[in-house]
């Protein structure tokens, strides 16, 4: 017993002089806020990619959450929508986009049968679920805009994506605009009661990867680190499709006709390709009209957005803005 004692008591006092210092290590480690959409992120983590590469990956409901977490330094990265982002750059400048995670077709306007009809002209008046300055509004503003109709002719009602969910199912919501999986789930909720809107389908968005300047300019070598491991599930999701797939549909607990019905709405592509610029312009123009602020002032220069280091320190190709 004595010998036993001898032998553990080294071991005894290095957990106890350094067992604070792993803790801390492994507290500072840089986080990821993802989406579910954010499939790349998810499909490397379940590989072992993420962690390889030194980063966490943390569950989020929407893109603007996850940016909010991040201006506000809870975070190091985050996934969302360009839209997300230009609304949350506007009011943080330090924000940058680090790359593209997929050219997504997954927001869609669902409405109950028993409330509204299949025009945007039905939607007056009535409570519509959106998530506040994400792609949800965006594209609800979009199509109103082709009746001629204003997010204010609407009861506009924010909230999270699953509230939207719960909303449509019980009634206290006449439509809603939100994203996979939950516009599928608000499908399968109303059952023949879900209407859909040909003309506000077929928009797609960029689904991004974010950080900070202050980190990024920092963390190179993580970033870059990352940027690989990213792109090593892009090469596994595009060669092994059906694996891919599978490994996303486990990790979700996903219902195999749901995931091959979304499959096919990404591109799950990593790269910043120059009509992202483009993009975020129009969002930004869209962003001071809805915002009632004065409009004719000079666009700013979305480039000064755009951290493009990392990516085309790892894949030089798949850099397409110009800088």
């Amino acid at each position: 017993m004595r010998v036993l004692l001898l032998i553990l008591l080294p071991v005894l006092v290095l957990l106890v002089a350094f067992g604070g210092r792993i803790n801390s290590a492994y507290a500072d480690q840089p986080v990821i806020g993802a989406t579910k959409t954010a499939i790349l992120v998810w499909l490397a983590d379940e590989l072992g990619y993420i962690t390889s590469a030194g980063f966490e990956a943390r569950m989020y409901q929407s893109g603007t959450l996850a940016t909010r977490d991040l201006a506000a330094g809870r975070i190091q990265l985050a996934t969302g929508s360009h839209v997300a982002f230009v609304s949350n750059a506007l009011k943080s400048p330090d924000l940058r986009v680090v790359s593209t995670l997929s050219t997504s077709r997954t927001a869609n306007l669902v409405g109950r049968g028993d409330q509204v009809g299949r025009t945007a002209v039905s939607l007056a008046g009535k409570r519509v679920g959106i998530t506040g300055s994400s792609i949800g509004e965006f594209f609800l503003s979009s199509f109103l805009r082709l009746s001629g109709m204003r997010l204010s002719d609407l009861d506009i009602v924010d909230l999270r994506p699953n509230d939207i969910v719960a909303g449509l199912a019980d009634g206290t919501l006449a439509a809603g605009l939100t994203w996979e999986p939950y516009v599928y789930q608000a499908r399968q909720a109303l059952g023949n009661l879900a209407l859909s809107y040909p003309d506000q389908e077929g928009q797609y968005y960029y689904f991004l990867l974010v950080g900070r300047d202050t980190w990024l300019s920092e963390n190179d070598p993580a970033t870059e680190a990352l940027m690989r491991a990213l792109l090593k599930a892009e090469e596994f999701a595009h060669a092994e499709p059906d694996t891919a797939r599978e490994i996303i549909r486990k990790r979700f607990d996903l219902d195999p006709g749901f995931i091959n019905y979304l499959w096919p709405e990404h591109s799950l592509t990593i790269a910043l390709p120059q009509d992202l610029v483009r993009l975020m312009e129009e969002a930004v123009i869209w962003r001071g009209e809805t915002s009632g602020e004065a409009t004719g002032q000079a666009l700013p220069n979305m480039l000064d957005f755009i951290h493009s280091g990392p990516l085309r320190a790892t894949s030089r190709e798949a850099v397409g803005v110009f800088e």
